[in-house]
């Protein structure tokens, strides 16, 4: 149904990008401390998850895991959490939509601030690609629907 594609429950295919996103090669998580500039952060990964759905994005995923925006992401320590789920660098971010207005906004250093300059200054791997054919799969985390009730007539 529409309603489930659109709130994420069915898998999404079409065009879109593809974001290889790494730790800088000289950077190691090995006894680093995980603030280090050369080191991918939780805040990279919601500040390019929020320009993509800003940019009309219609499904995300980073490594296989399908994100809805209210999707948490967090580190602890060295690991990153999508919700529940558990996943480590590299990341691959697929998005569905736009591919040149994706393209456009996730270079766009007004909208990535503290991001952009680190991937220039300290080598943090940022490899975007357009692609024309992508699937994004269902969402399968928890999801409260603590403030929601189907609509009664």
């Amino acid at each position: 149904s529409r309603l489930r594609r659109k709130i994420g429950f069915e898998e999404v295919s079409g065009r879109g990008i593809e974001i290889f996103l790494a730790d800088s090669p000289k950077a190691s998580r090995v006894n680093a401390s995980v603030e280090s500039e050369d080191l991918v952060q939780a805040s990279d990964l919601r500040d390019l998850v929020n320009t993509l759905f800003f940019s009309e994005a219609k499904a995300i995923a980073i490594n296989g895991k399908r994100i809805l925006p209210h999707t948490s992401i967090d580190a602890i320590g060295d690991s990153f959490f999508l919700g529940d789920a558990r996943i480590s660098p590299p990341f691959l971010i697929t998005a569905i939509g736009e591919p040149e207005e994706l393209s456009s906004k996730i270079r766009d250093q007004t909208l990535l601030p503290n991001f952009l300059p680190r991937v220039k200054q300290r080598g943090i791997e940022f490899r975007p690609q357009r692609k024309e054919t992508l699937t994004i799969p269902a969402f399968t985390g928890k999801m409260t629907t603590k403030f929601l009730a189907p609509e009664t007539k």
